[in-house]
């Protein structure tokens, strides 16, 4: 018994070769798994910065700036009007009972001030013999309030 091939060219009644369809066939059954079904694979980032994304179109979110005080003439006058860098300690004197603080102000004039005595940033923690213990509370433009200490001897 002897078989020969021939070269045949069936069609299918779509009018593609019956082999086109088939290697359509197949690719449609290989990727079925993977699409809109529980082989389909996703990422799941657990807080984590998702490595696939785009950086640079991403926005970039500014820091929070401090907000800046308004110039002098705007400010309340007198000792609340001050900035702490704006002052600067003449002399302190005390009793038994209390401290008090000689400042300076940028304005030229001179102040007499308690412990708790508010200024424009801060107020006056405390007085000593020897120096001043102020505390700053800068607020940023998200609102945040954060505090130094700042010292300040007697010139």
């Amino acid at each position: 018994m002897t078989i020969t091939a021939t070269k045949t060219t069936a069609r299918t009644p779509g009018g593609r070769p019956w082999r086109a369809r088939l290697a359509l066939l197949v690719a449609a059954c290989l990727l079925a798994p993977c699409v809109g079904s529980a082989w389909a694979q996703t990422y799941s980032p657990g807080g984590k910065r998702d490595p696939f994304r785009d950086l640079s179109k991403e926005q970039k979110k500014e820091a929070p700036k401090v907000v800046e005080p308004p110039p002098f003439s705007q400010r309340p006058p007198g000792l609340a009007g001050l900035l702490i860098s704006e002052v600067a300690v003449v002399g302190t004197a005390a009793n038994d009972n209390q401290r008090i603080v000689i400042l300076r102000g940028a304005d030229e004039f001179t102040y007499v001030a308690r412990e708790g005595a508010k200024l424009f940033d801060g107020y006056i923690e405390t007085i000593e013999t020897d120096q001043v213990v102020f505390v700053r509370e800068v607020f940023d433009t998200a609102g945040r309030k954060t505090t130094s200490t700042v010292m300040k001897r007697s010139s």
